[in-house]
């Protein structure tokens, strides 16, 4: 019976770790992955990599299935072999799982496979905006013809940016998480008070500072 197999929730992204050893590559990606294994260890959660690592195989990560489908080529017949070999191997995992949904990373060619995929089979996909995918330009928007309510912004910045270039406001938006398992929690003496980092409105962070370097109570006790 077509209810009786495993649930699972498929990940299509550009690149992925190519081991347990690999703690740098698309940190926020590797938080995130792992916490859906913890949330709900009965959903079976798949990544499907295109690029990276440089090579086809599979292999476990953390207890989790990741399908590589990368080469050491470049080229379009190379990367045209590569999405056949993702959109064969999302078949195969249609017929072995319930796929309860796609989620892809960036709005480019894994959103595009996604996309198509989840409209053939009527599935569920998002697509998590980034960053820079929201600028203009971006020749895949209107392949993809995404809807506000599939497309998750990573900030209010890059949905307002979407906006702006599309005229389409993502309905969700959700920041990059961090694991908090990973830092001492002992006290200890802070000598920062302001840590800005990564994308922001630089012109708002010029009026907090301006703010908090007016107040007499803190001239002085602040560097830059």
């Amino acid at each position: 019976m077509r209810n009786n197999r495993p649930r699972a929730l498929i990940i299509l992204t550009p690149g992925f770790p190519e081991s347990e050893a690999d703690t740098t590559s698309l940190s926020h990606l590797q938080t995130f992955v792992r916490a859906l294994k913890e949330v709900d260890p009965h959903v079976e959660v798949i990544v499907l990599t295109l690029t990276y690592p440089f090579v086809s195989t599979n292999y476990q990560w953390y207890g989790i299935k990741v399908m590589s489908f990368g080469n050491k080529y470049k080229g379009r017949v190379f990367n045209v072999a590569s999405i056949l070999k993702m959109w064969g191997a999302l078949r195969k995992l249609n017929k072995q799982y319930q796929i309860i949904g796609l989620l892809s990373f960036w709005l480019g060619k894994c959103a595009f496979i996604a996309g198509l995929f989840s409209k053939r089979h009527r599935l569920t996909h998002y697509c998590w905006l980034l960053g820079q995918d929201a600028r203009a330009g971006n020749k895949y928007f209107a392949r993809i013809k995404p809807k506000a309510g599939s497309i998750i912004a990573v900030s209010d910045f890059v949905a307002k940016e979407l906006n702006k270039n599309y005229g389409l406001l993502p309905r969700h938006v959700i920041p990059i998480g961090i694991d908090t398992a990973l830092f001492n929690c002992s006290d200890i003496d802070r000598d920062i008070d302001i840590l800005g980092a990564g994308s922001f409105e630089y012109a708002n962070l010029i009026v907090i500072m301006d703010a908090i370097t007016a107040d007499p109570e803190y001239i002085g006790r602040y560097r830059f």
